[in-house]
């Protein structure tokens, strides 16, 4: 939901000033349940963040996975090899969707409605997207530029010497088989990190996942260039290397400690005994010690130096090991297997609150860590609002009357959206109800 805003006109947007307005939420909100504070990259907010956690060190602070992965893919825009690929297909896009003949060319070869994307100002991974569209229209495009139509409009730009020489320069990049190769794989690298932002992106209980996808991300990049599908020497080992290494420094910026402590509660991973390795990874262990040390002295208020703090780690530890060993003998409801068919269907915080009050010091904090976000981008969509609410046409509107128009339409639409979801909820939990199979579960 949205909170608040607050008016930076003739201000100062440094960390101190970004950090009092935060400060100043989280107090009206009660700092008990507040567990993590999420903006994007930029150094005066990760500097916000120190502020936050010197005032509340209970609080975690994480960058927008999602902007992290924007600003990856620009990384990548500046190394040399990338970034002439990149040149070279939005100098095709721009030449023929600014040129009038072109254009409607391309409309008439492409009869789906299909066509070339400029990149965007502010859209995520911009580039790539152009890139993925041109490649995938290749064969349209290269019809076109055979076709009789493009040669008679070269034909008569005889008197436009610049613009006939542009035409057969897009001609010859369009038909080149090297180029469209070196499309492919890099098309084939950027694949899983597009997926990744996707997945991001798409706010559905993401946060026990974001670990272990970041992590097959990397490795998948990093051992792409053993990949047989390639068409071309552009990915070779030391390329892919550089990336791999790009994503590595843009990752630590985005990680923090729940991540970690959020893939080991997630049923689909603490269940799985194929990924059980993974809990031997010292930094996950020490990622989720360092948190429930965090939770037990900022959430539930011990002294960190007491024995009631001490008992609450040796029993989360406990928990841990008692369930991902699969040793557990108490499954409410339902029985050890059926927690273990279900533990990929459902939505972790519905398996938890179902199944994982076995372990109830676990219980707790993944029904509170399970449903956060990765993501800060949910408050950069509030400026579309703005731009709604403050318009040519109503732009005599003071800020306060700003507020509580966005305030007000964002929240009633949040509103209507859980609405429509109880409903949903009501008609799943009646069929519960009446099935056969869950009326033998519940007279158990």
């Amino acid at each position: 939901m949205l909170h608040a805003h607050a008016d930076g006109s003739n201000m100062t947007k440094d960390a101190k000033w970004v950090s009092s307005h935060i400060l100043k939420a989280i107090k009206e909100v009660d700092p008990k349940i507040v567990l993590q504070f999420t903006t994007d990259n930029a150094s005066v907010n990760i500097l916000t963040g120190k502020f936050v956690r010197a005032e509340y060190p209970h609080i975690v602070f994480g960058g927008c996975v999602a902007h992290g992965i924007d600003l990856l893919f620009e990384d990548m825009g500046k190394l040399a090899w990338i970034g002439a690929i990149f040149d070279k297909c939005n100098n095709i896009v721009s030449s023929i969707k600014n040129s009038h003949q072109p254009h409607t060319m391309l409309m008439d070869f492409f009869s789906d409605g299909t066509t070339l994307l400029k990149p965007g100002v502010t859209r995520f991974a911009t580039n790539i997207i152009m890139l993925d569209r041109t490649y995938h229209l290749q064969h349209c495009l290269k019809k076109m530029v055979v076709s009789e139509q493009w040669t008679t409009w070269v034909t008569d730009l005889h008197w436009l010497s610049n613009t006939k020489i542009k035409a057969d320069n897009i001609k010859q990049a369009i038909l080149d088989e090297t180029y469209g190769n070196k499309t492919q794989d890099l098309l084939l690298l950027v694949e899983p990190i597009f997926r990744l932002l996707c997945q991001v992106d798409a706010h559905k209980d993401f946060m026990g996942r974001i670990y272990w996808e970041s992590w097959e991300t990397q490795e998948s990049i990093k051992h792409l260039w053993k990949h047989k599908g390639l068409k071309s020497n552009l990915l070779t080992k030391v390329r892919c290397d550089e990336v791999f290494l790009l994503f590595r420094h843009r990752w630590d910026k985005w990680h923090n400690i729940i991540h970690s402590t959020a893939m080991l509660l997630h049923p689909s991973y603490l269940l799985d005994p194929k990924r059980h390795e993974a809990y031997e990874w010292n930094f996950i262990y020490t990622d989720f010690q360092q948190y429930i040390n965090l939770y037990g002295e900022g959430i539930m208020g011990y002294d960190p130096k007491g024995d009631q703090h001490k008992e609450w780690v040796e029993k989360c530890n406990e928990e841990l090991e008692s369930i991902a060993c699969q040793n557990a003998n108490d499954w409410p409801l339902l029985t050890k297997e059926k927690a273990l068919s279900e533990r990929t269907k459902q939505n972790p915080l519905s398996w938890w609150s179902i199944c994982g009050k076995a372990a109830p010091k676990l219980w707790l904090i993944a029904m509170d860590i399970l449903g956060l976000t990765t993501v800060a981008s949910a408050c950069e969509r509030g400026w579309s609002l703005y731009g709604f609410v403050h318009s040519k046409l109503r732009n005599r509107l003071s800020v306060d009357r700003q507020h509580k128009l966005v305030y007000v339409h964002h929240n009633a639409r949040i509103n209507s959206i859980n609405h429509k979801r109880h409903r949903k909820s009501a008609r799943l939990l009646n069929t519960f109800y009446t099935s056969k199979v869950q009326q033998s579960i519940l007279r158990r």
